[in-house]
């Protein structure tokens, strides 16, 4: 079996294709972010809506990391026949790593006088809400906040309960986060934070982590997540989020969600989807 992926929708993937599908593979096009999106916020330069267009209506399958991106994809073109849903998903190394920190938090969740509020990923200001992030640190001086990431914009100023951690590693950021008592995804509301799956969500639920986040992905249907829908909800789901002690079932959950959640599992899920009509096709001509 041979099979060619692509990801990114530019003019190399469009004559790609229909080279690796003359000689016989299996094409995908994996559709990892709303690039149309990315590109209007002036990121991802290279992308134009009719390669897009192009990839969806000629691969053998499309898959992409959000029920949002699946729709817009079958728009574009696509076969809903052959549209699936593949979320993203954490290393097994990773999810390794934090099993103290889960396994701490199922037992004796962390409570504490003065809350940790923390952040790991880009910090880029095209679609990180800082407005809203420090409005809320100084509204609520009770809780502190640590945000671990790049490329923040250059001329913030930070209240004192709100501290920049730069750039880490994982193994840094396991041990950084061992007293955090929740996680936060503050993005800007828009088409483009709704399409995203966010991989940082899977590791916060690796660390044991509760999560506030503004709507993406399919994190509604998600264990330890809270959602708010509008801006000026974000402080009180914190308070919320933090007032929650999970139960039992919620802690199933998350186990259950991280078994499916390594990259293993992912690509098997893919492989499965693009040679199961092989298979079959075998089975029938009896070739083992």
């Amino acid at each position: 079996p041979r099979l060619f992926i692509c990801s990114i929708a530019d003019f190399h993937a469009v004559h790609e294709i229909g080279a690796f599908k003359h000689f016989g593979w299996s094409t995908v096009y994996e559709v990892r972010d709303d690039w149309e999106e990315f590109h209007a916020a002036r990121v991802g330069r290279w992308y134009d809506h009719s390669f897009e267009r192009y990839l969806c209506q000629h691969a053998d399958r499309v898959v992409a990391v959000s029920p949002l991106l699946c729709r817009k994809m079958i728009t574009f073109g696509a076969s809903p026949q052959t549209t699936h849903l593949i979320p993203n998903g954490t290393t097994r190394g990773f999810i390794d790593q934090a099993r103290g920190q889960r396994v701490r938090r199922r037992q004796r969740p962390y409570a504490s006088e003065r809350p940790i509020v923390g952040y790991f990923g880009h910090l880029t200001a095209a679609w990180f809400d800082w407005a809203l992030l420090l409005a809320t640190a100084a509204a609520q001086p009770q809780i502190s906040f640590e945000v671990i990431g790049y490329d923040p914009p250059q001329d913030l100023s930070l209240p004192a309960n709100l501290k920049l951690l730069g750039p880490r590693s994982h193994e840094e950021i396991v041990e950084l986060t061992e007293n955090w008592t929740l996680a936060m995804i503050p993005f800007k509301f828009g088409k483009l934070s709704r399409a995203v799956d966010p991989i940082k969500v899977y590791e916060y639920l690796a660390l044991g982590l509760k999560c506030v986040a503004c709507p993406m992905g399919q994190l509604e249907r998600y264990p330890l997540i809270f959602l708010y829908e509008r801006e000026d909800q974000f402080g009180t789901t914190l308070e919320q989020a933090l007032r929650y002690v999970p139960s039992a079932d919620d802690w199933r959950r998350v186990e259950c969600l991280l078994e499916r959640a390594t990259w293993e599992q992912r690509v098997q899920q893919m492989l499965d989807l693009v040679f199961e009509t092989q298979r079959h096709l075998a089975t029938a001509a009896g070739v083992p």
